[in-house]
């Protein structure tokens, strides 16, 4: 944190212990990335203290745990690079042997923002999901793009419980997440981009709140307000009139007047409230209870467990069956739930005589009437199918799982089920699920963990046009006309014919990929302007707009006047202003970017001090690497003209490497040699001496090993 004066170091177990070697880093003001050979691609959100995993898929996870993929090329990651050029949202890309990996992090608008989905509404193609975290928009069919309003939108809380489309918009129930307080009604005319709130303190406070809506005859709009009890607006929510049930009692602490569910059928209201179930007549004016006829459940004054009606759905009508029988169907779900720990949940059903029978022994959130033998019901245990002509009982419990993303809501609570069309879509308390055919779901989970990526892809040469899938190094380059490219350094995987050593580079954020500067083994990137800088085992190359055409930089030792680019590996290189850095394996060398043979050479070796110590390095020496030089160092005493000479075990010369070179006085030299003879021969394997000759008439002999 200081310019490189001081040092911590971090030793997770992913990068340093045998084959898990850290090979980049990259990050942003949070979190810290590494690809690590052997140790896969980890982060760390607390500067380094703990680091984690981050796996591209589940079956990843699996794989490390089982043998920490030893031999798995998935896990073998070499390069990172973030990119923060889409607003705010993060792309982490990293290399592997196995491709290009994306790792995107959405912010919360353009996802699901919440994990528990209390309802779900549908406007022709586009459905919208209410949860703890807002209102998200998507399409039917498509789930993408997602758009999901909260309290930065204009609505009064998170929480919200119940949607409706009613008048040309969209309405919401919200309530307070931190103690369920009712926080008001909203609506929406932009399809929940913007939201405004009606202005009734009725829906707002403790017990009130709206608990459930229905619209009747796409006029009346009623509304369920718990504690506060129940209202109508005729004129789209504009102004309310309050009803309530219990005519004889027009006291808001009457357990009769606390409405918590409403259902519409026919000319008949039907009511849930602490007190029971309730049924009313209306047609143009407010309902009337007929306590000898309407009340269809009732509790007892003694009930200790102060159970009231939470959810109400009726149904009356006709039913043509496949054979074109007509079935006439008429019935009421009822959930009841306790007001105290030592009551019970159930779901009752009740039929057209006012029969009622418990069927189900559990909380009830939801119930869909599709027709008369079939209710999908949701409850706290799962979603099930109901035969309604029959018993009442559930029948069949749908197993809600996606194969294609190894996801299931299986063991969550089921909070509601809508038909969207012809599609079953389902909402429980860890994400949303709607059912393709015959039991196949496909199911979305919120991540509202900003540190957790929502989506990740993997672009190969079989899907992307990637010349290798061996990704060594990636970068991100920014044109003067602001254009983002990626590029990608690859390597052919062994065994494979139509991959290949070559560059990429992407402009649609790594979706498709176009070869450039092929055959060559690229190391590293930098950037200056519209130039690009290669750094490679066979020299350093560049190129400007035109990516087809490339140049390679020879590198001039202003000392010894030697191109050290030639044969010699380059591994890294960085633009620094307008500094050109440059990393050899025979050391670092710099210029300006506009200076292309005004280098500076900076080595470390060690010091020969006198000028009868020679030496020679690396020994032994290959001339078969191509990519490396033998280094013949010596010291200068007095200035004097130097000539470097090789010769073989029988003292035939081989190459004069250096001849007359001036050479000012008390400084270390050295001179290199390719391991090739004055014919352009390689040379052989065996012991070789080197002498230096100086004009002032000293002669200093050094000695050295070639090898295959």
């Amino acid at each position: 944190t200081d310019g490189g004066s001081s040092w911590r170091s971090f030793t997770p177990s992913e990068a340093s212990n045998f084959g898990k070697l850290a090979y980049d880093i990259t990050g942003t003001d949070s979190s810290t990335y590494a690809a690590c050979f052997h140790g896969g691609l980890i982060v760390s959100h607390d500067f380094g203290e703990s680091w984690t995993h981050l796996f591209y898929s589940p079956l990843d996870s699996l794989d490390w745990i089982a043998d920490e993929w030893a031999d798995s090329a998935s896990g073998r990651f070499y390069s990172c690079v973030v990119d923060t050029f889409h607003e705010d949202t993060l792309v982490l890309l990293a290399g592997a042997a196995k491709g290009v990996y994306k790792f995107l992090y959405l912010p919360k608008r353009v996802k699901l923002g919440g994990d528990r989905i209390y309802d779900i509404v549908s406007d022709d193609s586009t459905v919208y999901l209410a949860h703890e975290g807002g209102v998200t928009r998507t399409i039917d069919s498509i789930i993408t793009p997602l758009f999901t309003a909260d309290t930065a939108d204009g609505l009064g809380g998170n929480l919200v419980r119940k949607l409706t489309l009613f008048g040309g918009k969209l309405w919401a129930c919200v309530f307070n997440p931190e103690d369920s307080s009712g926080a008001g009604l909203y609506y929406s005319t932009d399809s929940a981009e913007t939201w405004e709130k009606v202005s009734v303190d009725y829906f707002n406070g403790s017990g009130a709140g709206v608990f459930d809506i229905k619209i009747y005859h796409d006029s009346a709009f009623y509304v369920a307000a718990g504690d506060s009890g129940v209202f109508r607006s005729v004129d789209s929510g504009q102004s309310w009139m309050r009803f309530f049930v219990d005519s004889m009692n027009l006291d808001l602490d009457s357990a009769c007047n606390q409405v918590y569910s409403i259902d519409l059928t026919g000319d008949t209201i039907y009511l849930g409230t602490k007190a029971g179930l309730v049924k009313a007549p209306y047609v143009n004016e407010p309902f009337v209870i007929d306590s000898a006829n309407d009340t269809l459940i009732t509790f007892p004054e003694n009930d200790t467990s102060g159970s009231f009606v939470s959810l109400v759905r009726h149904t009356d009508g006709d039913f043509i069956t496949p054979e074109e029988d007509t079935i006439h169907y008429c019935f009421t779900w009822v959930g009841v739930e306790p007001q105290t720990e030592s009551g019970s949940y159930a779901g009752i059903l009740i039929d057209s005589l006012g029969n009622d029978s418990t069927a189900i022994f559990a909380r009830v959130n939801d119930i869909i009437v599709k027709d008369p033998i079939t209710s999908i019901i949701a409850t706290q245990y799962g979603l099930s199918l109901s035969s309604n002509g029959l018993v009442g009982f559930p029948s069949f419990n749908f197993s809600v799982a996606d194969p294609t993303k190894g996801l299931t809501l299986n063991s969550y609570e089921f909070l509601t089920a809508d038909y969207v069309g012809d599609r079953l879509y389902t909402g429980t308390s860890a994400g949303f699920a709607y059912m393709i055919t015959n039991n196949e779901w496909r199911v979305f989970k919120a991540n509202t963990d900003p540190k957790k990526h929502d989506l990740a892809v993997a672009r190969r040469h079989s899907n992307s046009g990637l010349p290798g899938d061996w990704v060594v190094a990636l970068d991100i380059q920014v044109t003067a006309a602001d254009a983002v490219i990626l590029w990608a350094a690859c390597r052919r995987v062994p065994d494979t014919v139509e991959q290949k050593n070559a560059i990429a580079f992407s402009a649609d954020f790594g979706t498709t990929w176009q070869e450039a500067l092929p055959d060559l083994q690229v190391w590293n990137f930098a950037f200056y302007n519209d130039i690009i800088y290669a750094a490679a085992s066979e020299g350093l190359y560049y190129a400007s707009s035109r990516w087809d055409t490339w140049t390679r930089a020879d590198i001039i030792d202003p000392v010894t006047l030697d191109t050290i680019i030639s044969g010699t590996e380059v591994y890294s290189v960085e633009v620094a202003d307008t500094i050109l850095w440059v990393g050899t394996e025979l050391g670092l060398a710099m210029r300006h970017v506009d200076s292309l043979n005004n280098w500076t050479i900076i080595r470390n070796y060690k010091s020969t001090e006198a000028k009868d110590e020679v030496f020679a390095a690396p020994v032994p020496f290959s001339p078969i690497n191509n990519n490396g030089r033998l280094s013949l160092h010596y010291h200068v005493g007095n200035s004097a003209d130097v000539t470097v000479e090789i010769y073989d075990f029988a003292m035939n010369l081989v190459k004069v490497v250096a001849e007359n070179r001036p050479r000012a006085g008390d400084a270390d030299y050295f001179e290199t040699w390719d391991g090739y003879n004055g014919n352009g021969d390689m040379a052989a394997t065996g012991i070789y001496y080197f002498k230096v000759s100086y004009s002032t008439g000293e002669k200093y002999w050094g000695r050295l090993a070639i090898v295959p």
